[in-house]
């Protein structure tokens, strides 16, 4: 697919971001641009939630990091 420039744009990753922050915004980049595959870490980290990356439904990753909050793991930071 080709680059979604406006997207990118308007959707800068913030520097330091969270695995979690990292996530959402795959996600959504997923969707709007595709120029690009997900990092292996963030599949890694979506996987650990119990979602496949790029899947849609109800397990949205809001969900899913309430879930990982209650196992210990929101906050965990990854370097990019």
């Amino acid at each position: 697919m080709k680059m979604n420039a406006a997207w990118h744009t308007k959707h800068v990753m913030p520097m330091g971001s969270t695995i979690e922050q990292r996530a959402t915004w795959h996600l959504a980049h997923t969707k709007q641009c595709g120029c690009r595959e997900m990092p292996p870490t963030v599949k890694a980290f979506l996987a650990s939630l119990g979602r496949k990356a790029g899947s849609q439904g109800k397990n949205t990753i809001g969900a899913a990091m309430n879930r990982s909050a209650a196992h210990g793991r929101h906050g965990t930071q990854e370097a990019s």
